[in-house]
């Protein structure tokens, strides 16, 4: 697991260094940043989104496998309390940030191989069902408080419900439930914009560290992100699924998905709604780094209930 984890570290150094050279060779311009976060917002995380949906089994499989996702809920509503009560009293965007970090994590490129390889498909098809409230948590909640509040309430749902990612959540449940089978023409093509998700994250991440005064790698609203995301979200998962009585499998697949760092879209978001983009950089680069250390730690930890 630790040589997985490594080497998709070492992916991501790598084109956070090539962002950081484009940047700095003027490859990558203020024009030219602003237009690839366009691109990933409005079409390659929509894309990434209706495929996580797919394939995921109908109805029978989510009735089935209730237990998980109702610990995925859960989860999902004590991470948000958590960044409400915690994050109060940083910048307001900051605070944004960090809210958002806690309920879109890396769960797909660091959290899918980890789990394969510690817990093998049976783990997978879990953490593939966990996921589903997750998401919807993610572009519903996570989603608002980018295009915050209307004039109304109706205004307020139609900016919700008309954006880009909320509209692929969408089209991605009915895909899920009625387990619609798109022509290969078409999933395929969505395959491969999705593809191009991380890789351009992580260059638009570079590009923004690049320049930085390396001394805000210790500011103190990364750090209480860092403890909050690493520390008490995987310890309030735990905690959750042992009240519950969870099975190891079900118990490990919660925490090590608590325990994931912020997802890179988090830096991208800031740079398109024009909040603190250093800091939606930092949070995502210092937790990958170190989740390196806790996500061994937390598997460790589960290991000692069972």
């Amino acid at each position: 697991m630790l040589n997985e984890i490594l080497n998709l570290e070492m992916i991501m150094v790598i084109l956070i260094a090539l962002g950081m050279l484009l940047r700095h060779i003027g490859k990558i311009t203020d024009e030219g940043r602003e237009c690839l976060t366009s691109i990933v917002i409005d079409i390659i995380v929509p894309c990434n989104i209706i495929i996580s949906f797919m394939g995921q089994g109908g109805i029978s499989l989510l009735l089935e496998f209730t237990p998980i996702i109702l610990l995925a809920v859960g989860a999902m509503l004590i991470f948000i309390l958590l960044g409400k009560l915690l994050f109060s009293r940083m910048k307001p965007e900051a605070a944004l940030l960090a809210r958002y970090g806690m309920v879109n994590s890396n769960s797909m490129f660091i959290g899918f191989p980890v789990i394969m390889n510690l817990l093998g498909e049976k783990g997978a098809m879990l953490q593939s069902l966990y996921m589903i409230p997750v998401r919807c948590f993610t572009w519903s909640y996570g989603q608002s408080l980018f295009t915050g509040k209307g004039k109304s309430f109706g205004d307020t749902m139609k900016k919700l419900l008309l954006n880009p990612c909320m509209m692929a959540a969408m089209i991605g449940v009915v895909i899920m439930i009625f387990e619609i089978q798109l022509p290969p023409t078409i999933s395929r093509s969505i395959q491969y914009l999705s593809d191009c998700l991380m890789a351009i994250s992580m260059l638009l991440i570079g590009s923004v560290l690049y320049g930085m005064d390396v001394r805000h790698i210790f500011r103190f609203d990364v750090w209480i992100f860092v403890f909050v995301r690493l520390i008490l979200a995987p310890a309030a998962a735990l905690l959750l699924s042992l009240l519950f009585r969870s099975d190891f499998m079900t118990c490990s697949v919660c925490v090590l998905m608590a325990a994931m760092p912020s997802a890179s879209i988090t830096a991208v978001f800031a740079a398109r709604y024009h909040k603190d983009v250093e800091y939606g950089s930092l949070i995502v680069a210092v937790s990958t780094a170190l989740s390196i250390v806790t996500i061994p730690l937390w598997f460790l930890v589960v290991s000692m209930f069972y």
